[in-house]
């Protein structure tokens, strides 16, 4: 079964609780770095992009397939962490301490279903 706009959503949150739910066991405050689509290019990965909703997602994702280089896509993103909000709101605070993400889409495979990301995923942890 391929994957809903609704089912990722909630993969996302899942995945964001857990990298938040990592960096809270060793910091007080943790900030998410948001929401990337990222897509990679034999050894290298393109800047990634941003999206809030459905239509800003379907839009990279595409410009990503049409683009032939691309070997992969990706959705991912970062926390921040600090020992404080004072800390995190002044600047003083470690960027990108935990990452999450997951594969989407190669070149080679097409779109993954959602069990296949979620198998992928289970063999993280």
């Amino acid at each position: 079964m391929k994957f809903t706009f609704a089912a990722l959503k909630e993969l996302i949150s899942q995945e964001k609780n857990k990298a938040k739910d990592e960096v809270l066991s060793a910091y007080k405050v943790a900030r998410s770095c948001g929401n990337e689509c990222s897509a990679q290019i034999s050894d290298e990965k393109l800047e990634p992009q941003s999206f809030n909703t459905k239509k800003e997602l379907m839009g990279i994702i595409t410009s990503h397939i049409d683009n032939p280089e691309v070997k992969e896509i990706w959705i991912d993103g970062s926390y921040d962490a600090a020992e404080s909000v004072l800390d995190m709101n002044n600047g003083d605070h470690d960027a990108g301490v935990e990452y999450w993400g997951f594969l989407i889409w190669s070149r080679e495979h097409g779109y993954y279903t959602l069990e296949q990301i979620e198998e992928e995923l289970a063999k993280e942890y």
